[in-house]
């Protein structure tokens, strides 16, 4: 009798330890239904009008986390992360980050283009100017009217030519440009 018990509780912890590891690195069926669920409605509300398809899913174990493949009627696909257990909350937008990237590469370009011109008139050897900006810009955001809240950086290639380095450094110290 006491061999039999010894043997069920052993069972039952094993059995206990495996659906713990089991959900740690899988995830569980309820709180992927609450996920799915989470995201349907954060899908109609931010993004209503759009035709968005389920492409599949899987549970990131090391965040703890849904992500869930949508894809659009371009068949652009998007990734969206959906986190917690009971109470689940969407944690990634593909579609805003995306959209994010694309208007930051049109800012930069802008403001490339610009700080180009502005130093070919200072500089005779001027070949590119790179800017790369971070943070999140609204759609319609223009660089001229962008307000400065992140940092910039900003690469510019110079052609040296057969100059020594005296006269590359004197040509490229030039005074600060009105931007």
């Amino acid at each position: 009798m006491k061999k039999k018990a010894i043997i069920s509780g052993l069972s039952l912890l094993v059995l206990v330890a495996g659906c713990y590891v089991y959900n740690a690195l899988y995830g569980n069926p309820v709180s992927r239904a609450l996920a799915e669920q989470k995201l349907s409605a954060y899908l109609q509300e931010a993004h209503a009008g759009e035709t968005l398809n389920m492409k599949g899913s899987s549970y990131n174990f090391k965040f703890a986390e849904y992500l869930f493949r949508m894809s659009d009627e371009r068949n652009d696909e998007y990734i969206f992360s959906v986190k917690g257990g009971l109470h689940p909350a969407v944690t990634n937008d593909g579609i805003k980050e995306a959209r994010q990237e694309k208007t930051r590469a049109r800012i930069s370009k802008e403001a490339s283009d610009e700080i180009k011109a502005e130093l070919e008139k200072k500089l005779k050897n001027v070949i590119d100017v790179q800017v790369s900006l971070s943070g999140s810009y609204d759609v319609n955001t223009d660089w001229k009217k962008r307000k400065q809240t992140e940092p910039i950086a900003v690469t510019v290639t110079l052609n040296s030519g057969r100059d020594g380095q005296r006269q590359v450094y004197d040509q490229a110290k030039i005074e600060r440009l009105p931007l």
